[in-house]
């Protein structure tokens, strides 16, 4: 059978309280005979099989209106700590269904209270009546008929205080909407038993753990089953500050992300307020519709449904019970309220006890530690500790008992015996390379040029001093000899023949000058110190144009056919185990340790240190170094200039505890001792 959701809805007639008489028939009759067929058609509908709570709902409020012409209606049904969800809703019920819960002073939004004032909200024209999930109609001289209603509804007929028959025909309604409710779990058992399935399945893991985070993952994602809704969010509630411990189908929260803060600041403000958040209704409080609104409008899901969750039930009836979590539930708009409602009143109870539970573990002092120790020295483990501890005993034992080879190992690099450095005669830019990589040279052979700007200028200008002071000394001379043959001025004559001699020594100063820069220049032709190969990798690509200052290296040239030098770099933390090793052999037993190049670390070698440098140098890498001199053995072939290698120097024996262990003390006592 198709839903009935599905076919068009049919506009039912409006009908007056108080119809025209008819000659035949008596009004009241009438009128009640008409309100019987109505009822009766939505009795028919609660029981077809296949109809859905929002169709069904829908034709409740259409009879509604027929009947009655109301301001609003709605139906609510009864959620955890009886805070009411709204089923379905009519004209501005929202607005309206705010203003009513904020009226409750003292008890908070809450279904039983609407029961409880039934009387006192006749008067202004509300007509509240219960649904039972029995079908019948809750024994209304006593609470125990509240506390087991599935909900309740609500009519608002305006401001005339309703008679008996609008009072039993809204009954009449409400107990039709019950039957629904009941034959809508009857009618759909594969349903029922999934849902007894899952609600066994929550139980079971919303109890499986005491961890915090534990039990937050499994409420969030089991809860979300149960509730049929788009995501689930599990909060501690520690005074009055949330703490997010799950989002259903979220691996791990991320306490700084917006959504969680906005989230936090929501809640915080309903536990403050002892008030649910409930998208559908109106808060009296703007600032949490403010931050439900704000919420909503973010995740795209505009039904939020929140509830605090209470240690025990009965604290929900006061408003100075503190609630130890809160369950907030988010959805799309076409949930199935019916399916919330009854999901929500299996979820609430079990997630009071699991948080509960949850919260009194986290404040046993030091639980992870005594709980550790608590299976570890249990009577079953109490042997195999036994078996462990002598185990580690004997294994301490030989270990500082038994000696091993005490090796350092120090790294190095393979090197010709025979290499120089060419470094720069003068600062400038090298203009012209004449050799590259692997070029046989010669001693005094050029291997560059090197262009000094600043000397030609300071050449030309020297030269140009020379040239001018020397004509001005002929000048000088000439006006000394015409004075000396007149001879009628001494003076002048002294004079002169003093310019002259200052003359003569400014041109020998400045010849001089000129003298040695033409030297500096004839040195910026650069020059092999030794016969051997050039080791600069891509020299000309890489030095033409290169602009050096004094002093800087900028070729190396290396006897690559010679012998070849092992040179190792000892840490300042390593060098002592050497020196003492040294210090340990008799006189003339030479000190060896064996390497390997780190390209070939399957062939070792072994060899006698030649020189220990008792200076340090500094190294970028390993800080105060000191340099250690090997001769290459013969037999290796594959010799490369700066090959890395590797040595482990023979240090004697030294219990096995030492050789593991050494190390790790080592950077203790530097780190944390001197």
């Amino acid at each position: 059978m198709k839903d009935i959701a599905s076919k068009p809805k049919t506009k039912l007639p409006k009908l007056p309280l108080s119809p025209k008489n008819s000659p035949n028939v008596d009004p009241n009759e009438r009128e009640l005979a008409v309100y019987d067929s109505l009822i009766e058609g939505l009795a028919e509908r609660a029981v077809r099989t296949g109809a859905s709570a929002g169709s069904f709902f829908t034709k409740s409020s259409e009879v509604i209106d027929a009947i009655f012409a109301p301001n609003w209606s709605a139906v609510l049904a009864r959620g955890p700590s009886d805070s009411p969800i709204v089923v379905h809703a009519t004209g501005n019920a929202k607005d309206n269904l705010g203003d009513l819960f904020s009226s409750s002073k003292g008890s908070g939004c809450r279904v039983e209270d609407l029961l409880n004032r039934r009387q006192q909200l006749q008067s202004s024209g509300l007509v509240v009546s219960p649904i039972s999930h029995s079908g019948r109609a809750p024994d209304e001289s006593s609470n125990d008929g509240h506390s087991r209603a599935w909900g309740c509804l609500i009519v608002d007929l305006g401001s005339t205080q309703p008679d008996l028959v609008q009072l039993n025909v809204v009954s009449a309604i409400a107990e039709t909407a019950g039957e629904f409710v009941r034959n809508q779990d009857l009618n759909r058992a594969e349903v029922v038993a999934q849902f007894d399935s899952d609600v066994l399945k929550f139980s079971l893991n919303a109890h499986c753990s005491l961890e915090p985070r534990v039990v937050g993952h499994h409420l969030a994602n089991d809860a979300r089953m149960l509730l049929d809704c788009e995501r689930v969010s599990v909060f501690m509630i520690n005074g009055t500050a949330p703490r997010l411990l799950a989002i259903s189908s979220v691996a791990s929260v991320e306490g700084r992300s917006q959504l969680v803060k906005r989230m936090n600041s929501m809640v915080r403000r309903s536990t403050v307020l002892n008030e649910p958040i409930i998208s559908d209704q109106t808060s009296a409080d703007k600032r949490l519709e403010q931050l439900v609104e704000s919420h909503r409008s973010s995740t795209g899901l505009p039904f939020v449904f929140g509830v605090p969750v209470y240690p025990r039930p009965d604290q929900a009836e006061s408003p100075s019970g503190s609630p130890i979590g809160f369950l907030l539930a988010e959805s799309t708009q076409d949930i199935d309220r019916v399916q919330f409602a009854r999901g929500l009143s299996h979820v609430g109870p079990h997630a009071a006890v699991s948080l509960s539970n949850v919260n009194t573990y986290s404040r046993i002092p030091f639980r992870r530690s005594l709980g550790w120790l608590g299976r570890a020295f249990s009577s079953a483990n109490i042997s195999r500790l036994g078996v462990a501890a002598v185990l580690a005993g004997v294994a301490i034992a030989a270990s500082l008992l038994i000696k091993a080879d005490f090796k350092v190992r120090i790294p190095g690099e393979l090197r010709p015996a025979v290499e120089r450095n060419v470094f720069a005669s003068q600062t400038g830019v090298i203009e012209e390379v004449f050799v590259d990589h692997g070029d046989e040279v010669k001693t005094n052979q050029s291997l560059m040029r090197i262009r000094s700007s600043k000397l030609e200028v300071d050449l030309e200008k020297a030269s140009s001093d020379v040239l001018k002071l020397q004509e001005l000394k002929e000048a000088k001379q000439i006006a000394l000899n015409r004075v000396s043959d007149v001879g009628s001025d001494q003076n002048l004559a002294a004079q002169l023949a003093s310019e002259i001699s200052d003359l003569e020594f400014q041109i020998a100063t400045s010849g001089e000058k000129a003298k040695f820069l033409k030297q500096q220049i004839s040195e910026l032709l650069i020059v092999s110190p030794i016969d051997g190969q050039v080791t600069t990798w891509q020299a000309k690509d890489s030095l033409t144009t290169r602009p050096v200052e004094w002093g800087d290296p900028i070729i190396n040239v290396a006897e690559l056919d010679g012998d070849w030098n092992l040179i190792f770099r000892v840490p300042e933390r390593r060098i002592g185990y050497v020196i003492a090793r040294k210090e340990e052999l008799e006189s003339g037993e030479p000190l060896e340790l064996e390497f390997f190049l780190e390209s070939d670390p399957t062939k070792r070698y072994r060899v006698e240190v030649m020189k220990i440098d008792r200076s340090a140098v500094a190294d970028p890498e390993l800080g105060p170094v000191t340099i250690l001199e090997c001769r290459a053995p013969d037999e290796m072939v594959n010799k490369r200039q700066g090959a890395t290698i590797s040595g482990d120097v023979d240090c004697g024996r030294k219990s096995i505890w030492y050789v593991w262990t050494r190390e790790m003390f080592d950077s203790v006592r530097r780190h944390f001792v001197w």
